[in-house]
């Protein structure tokens, strides 16, 4: 069985955390949306986006994929992110 890689998608309202909680989110993020995690609202349409793939299993905010697929789908989640904002 191929390796498997969880990733999470979540929104963070800096207004609500202490500094140094929002410096490990940094560290920890693959993506962020004007120096922020990735909000919610377009969570909903990368959820739609992976939805489609057979390879990708979806639970609340939580993507798992295969291990090698992680940059492609990072990829495509970037280029949702985009559409999005352009709208």
């Amino acid at each position: 069985q191929e390796d498997q890689i969880t990733i999470r998608i979540r929104r963070i309202n800096r207004k609500d955390i202490r500094p140094a909680k929002i410096e490990r989110y940094r560290r920890e993020s693959l993506l962020f949306v004007d120096n922020l995690p990735i909000a919610m609202t377009i969570n909903e349409k990368i959820k739609e986006t992976l939805s489609s793939r057979q390879d990708v299993k979806i639970w609340s905010t939580h993507y798992t994929f295969p291990e090698d697929q992680l940059d492609f789908i990072i990829d495509i989640i970037q280029a949702t992110i985009k559409t999005e904002r352009a709208h």
